[in-house]
């Protein structure tokens, strides 16, 4: 992984791009490679398409997430090489943080609190209809629960977003 690779949030964080999903995410994540530090072309070097699959429960409990199609879908919008990995990795995790410090330093960055369900007994994030007892152990309805998550201000790339969809 070379200078100017950009990350993308992991997919099941589709709150993140102004609630616009992960396909999107990639053409975002393009879009910051040619504003952030492109290489030939304009274009980052290297596109990092992740999922964060260790700190994700509704993931890390069942089968691995289809990294070869993420990979697949992330070359076909992004072009040029991509890595997929895990932020378990820790040349990825350090490529992810790197990244995020560079927007923070931008000002692209909010901090902000997605609310959600989470059991108190066992942690897990059951899913949002499910309402009477946790799906993990069976305990009575869990309390909703803040997520503290950081959002991307899509605004300050528009123009360079624009330009890379074009």
């Amino acid at each position: 992984m070379g200078p100017g690779a950009v990350i993308t949030v992991p997919p099941a964080s589709a709150h993140s791009y102004d609630h616009a999903g992960w396909a999107t995410d990639l053409v975002v994540a393009g879009a910051l490679g040619a504003i952030l530090g492109g290489g030939p072309g304009g274009r980052a070097p290297a596109v990092v398409a992740t999922r964060d699959e260790h700190s994700i429960p509704a993931l890390a409990g069942g089968p691995p997430p289809p990294l070869a199609h993420l990979g697949a879908l992330a070359r076909s919008v992004a072009g040029g090489d991509v890595v997929v990995g895990s932020t378990a990795q820790p040349a990825v995790a350090d490529y992810a943080r790197a990244a995020w410090d560079a927007l923070a330093a931008r000002g692209a960055l909010e901090r902000g609190v997605h609310a959600r369900p989470r059991c108190s007994r066992c942690g897990a994030l059951p899913d949002a209809s499910a309402t009477s007892a946790c799906a993990g152990c069976g305990s009575p309805a869990p309390p909703g629960d803040g997520e503290p998550n950081w959002f991307l201000r899509v605004a300050p790339f528009a123009e360079g977003i624009a330009a890379f969809r074009a």
